[in-house]
């Protein structure tokens, strides 16, 4: 689901909390805009769209009025030129303590990388603040060994090579942003295939300005898709780039990761997304890979 815009978060909010003055969450808004501006991640997408979502998550879990300000303002103390007395003289004592908390807590080191679980980070410590149940120490341990496999999770270092579920145009873009702040946008290369029933067009287009390589394979056998069809469209969306990534369709998914560790140097990346399906594929064809290596290294070692 697409994050809220600005009436809608108000109107949403009204609606459970009709006796509440909004005036104050409208100006959050703004206020955030504002002191982020032109702010944007290596992607390309503005900088506000992670406050919008986690505003937007905590108005449809019915939260009250400080913790949805919270998560409009929770960057603003890291990343603009905002003060804690700025926000404090702008919003008071409960907001700004809220969002201080968020963002001492937001440089712990934690195991998930990913765009997507650093905003549940937030959620979660803004939800768990609101109900009084933040236990300092306890709660900042559970959220640094948190894990959900499948999610920006890094299978091998040498290339690295990392595999995310994604199989939305939200969740991708989250995950894109992630992915390129941490390996940049140039001589990495994707595994990608996904479902019939999925946005083929606008996920293809978030895909593509940010691979040298793309390479269309199945996603498993269980559902329906078209590997054939996707790189059709592929080759269609690269008519028109001025430096267009170089296209493989290799359904097979041992095969497709062997091509990516060939055309891939170290330090770059190979990302494989697009479908859990063909995420477990992957890691199923790694582990021949590791293996196939190990037994290698038995009968060079035997005498």
């Amino acid at each position: 689901m697409p994050p809220l815009t600005r009436d809608a978060l108000i109107e949403q909010f009204a609606a459970y909390a009709p006796h509440v003055d909004t005036a104050i969450l409208g100006k959050a808004w703004d206020f955030s805009i504002k002191a982020h501006g032109d702010q944007a991640r290596a992607s390309g997408e503005v900088y506000f769209v992670h406050c919008q979502s986690v505003a937007s998550s905590l108005v449809e879990w019915k939260m009250d009025l400080p913790t949805i300000c919270a998560g409009l303002l929770h960057d603003t103390l890291e990343d603009t030129p905002v003060t804690e007395a700025i926000m404090r003289a702008e919003f008071g004592d409960e907001i700004t303590r809220l969002v201080v908390g968020v963002t001492k807590l937001e440089h712990l080191e934690y195991s998930s990388r990913d765009e997507v679980q650093a905003e549940n980070c937030a959620l979660a410590l803004l939800v768990l603040k609101t109900l009084g149940v933040y236990r300092q120490t306890v709660t900042e341990e559970a959220l640094q060994t948190a894990k959900l496999p499948g999610r920006m999770e890094l299978i091998s270092t040498a290339p690295p090579i990392i595999i995310d579920g994604a199989h939305t145009v939200e969740s991708l873009r989250h995950l894109l942003n992630s992915f390129t702040q941490l390996y940049g946008t140039t001589g990495n290369t994707v595994i990608y295939g996904v479902l019939e029933d999925k946005d083929h067009i606008h996920m293809t287009r978030l895909l593509l300005p940010l691979f040298e390589r793309i390479i269309v394979a199945r996603p498993g056998t269980f559902k329906k898709s078209n590997p054939e069809a996707l790189f059709l469209l592929l080759q269609e969306e690269i008519k028109e780039m001025r430096n267009p990534p170089r296209l493989f369709l290799e359904k097979d998914p041992d095969k497709a990761l062997e091509l990516a560790m060939e055309t891939t140097e170290d330090p770059h990346a190979i990302l494989c997304t697009g479908s859990f399906y063909l995420v477990g594929d992957i890691v199923a064809a790694y582990r021949k890979v590791e293996e196939m290596a190990s037994k290698e290294l038995e009968v060079v070692a035997c005498p």
